[in-house]
């Protein structure tokens, strides 16, 4: 099973933080009915980090991050980005991964 970052806003933008965290769990749930192994790192490390205090925040990240090199696909969704989201996408595009962007509907808009 091919394994799938899932980079979606944490925070803000539009939607509180909860109902961002339910959005990519619904992602992920794409991605498993695709045939994909998923990993929202901003799902599961806010399980025990606090997002609101910055050097947790900034270890989370880093965390998630770390784990990049594993995944063949990164997939982005909605169209706005935070700047964690830009750092993913960054670092998977010096990492070679395949970036693929969807709106928050889950439809599939181009890849990188």
């Amino acid at each position: 099973m091919k394994k799938v970052y899932i980079c979606s806003p944490l925070k803000g933008i539009i939607k509180t933080e909860k109902q961002n965290i339910q959005q990519a769990l619904r992602y992920c749930r794409f991605a498993y009915k695709q045939g994909y192994n998923p990993f929202a790192p901003h799902v599961y490390y806010t399980q025990f980090l606090k997002d609101s205090e910055d050097k947790e925040r900034k270890d989370g990240m880093r965390m998630g991050q770390e784990w990049m090199w594993v995944f063949q696909e990164l997939w982005v969704f909605g169209l706005r980005r935070t700047d964690g989201m830009r750092e993913e996408i960054e670092l998977a595009r010096i990492l070679g991964i395949k970036i693929r962007y969807f709106n928050e509907y889950m439809e599939e808009l181009y890849d990188d």
